[in-house]
């Protein structure tokens, strides 16, 4: 699916990937898949991902987790970037907002204005792409 919101254009797709076991067994995920690109790509990598049993793990033995200043979607996302200053201004309210409204599973990285976000399986439930649009949206039109 091809499309443009509030100017941002949206690439949505499929893709499998494949591996082998070591017994030989041949094994496939296919996922669903949101690209997009910024207008104006802030200059930074930024990845996104819900809070999990790990996620403290991680935190102890260091891993940086870039903190928003908003105490409730801290909680509920890890979010690890290059540049801490433009993670902060790429999640602005709008971009936050969007994210908590996400489906588990979703996984997010803003790679200097190129946008991928990707979660299993062949998506079938068209309610679930109104808040992955909007996350893609929010964080392509970050500088407006």
């Amino acid at each position: 699916m091809l499309g443009d919101v509030e100017g941002v254009g949206i690439i949505i797709d499929t893709y499998t990937v494949s591996s082998q076991d070591a017994d030989g067994t041949n094994r496939s995920k296919t996922y669903t898949r949101l690209v997009a690109q910024a207008a104006e790509p802030l200059g930074a990598k930024v990845s996104l991902y819900r809070e999990h049993a790990f996620s403290g793990i991680g935190k102890l033995l260091g891993f940086q987790d870039v903190e928003t200043g908003d105490a409730a979607f801290d909680r509920e996302y890890v979010v690890k970037a290059d540049v801490e200053a433009i993670a902060r201004e790429l999640l602005d309210a709008r971009s936050r907002n969007a994210l908590v409204a996400l489906p588990e599973g979703v996984t997010t990285t803003y790679k200097y204005g190129a946008l991928e976000m990707s979660w299993l399986g062949v998506e079938t439930k068209a309610e679930v792409f109104d808040p992955v649009i909007e996350v893609a949206v929010a964080l392509c039109r970050a500088r407006d």
